[in-house]
């Protein structure tokens, strides 16, 4: 099916879809197109859309979706493919994403913590209710990393098996049986 027909049989909730991932987006600081690609990509079918492809499906410019196109790649949220024989560049959604975005914000945090401390080592010879503000949010953060490190690696526990992720119940290595 074309992208043209695929266009026309695409139905509201798939367009709400859609909207929904960029105003989501949007609110998590990135932009609301970057949102619409990624929430494009998650249910187009081939998996592998170029630019233009994209633009067509979610109503934008390309000038628009290849820059935003960039942000995602910069993020690795998606990846860059190529097809042999073709010129064009082909995009999908990289497959550990969200891990890579929980990552880049568990060091993120693991910053912000470390940016605590050295506040509280400014101040020492303030009263302790000056330093309360440092010193909760030195804790917060300490405790934030130790829990979201865990989340992370009881995910892959639970999810990944050598390296692939397994839908809970089928946890067998590729052709075992």
């Amino acid at each position: 099916m074309s992208n043209f027909e695929l266009k026309n049989f695409q139905s509201e909730d798939m367009k709400r879809f859609i909207e929904e991932y960029g105003i989501v987006f949007e609110q998590g600081g990135l932009t609301r197109m970057a949102g619409k690609i990624y929430g494009w990509l998650l249910i187009c079918d081939p998996e592998k859309q170029t630019a233009a492809d994209i633009a067509e499906m979610i109503d934008a410019s390309i000038a628009s979706v290849s820059t935003n196109l960039r942000n995602l790649l910069q993020f690795r949220m998606i990846e860059k493919t190529g097809v042999p024989g073709e010129r064009a560049s082909y995009y999908k959604i990289s497959y550990n994403s969200w891990h890579t975005i929980m990552s880049n914000k568990l060091y993120l945090m693991e910053k912000m913590e470390k940016l605590a401390k050295q506040g509280l080592e400014l101040i020492t010879d303030k009263p302790e209710d000056i330093k309360k503000r440092l010193i909760i949010s030195s804790y917060f953060y300490k405790y934030l990393n130790a829990e979201f490190k865990k989340i992370l690696e009881n995910f892959n526990k639970e999810y990944f098996v050598d390296g692939e992720f397994r839908v809970p119940g089928n946890k067998k290595p590729k052709g075992e049986k």
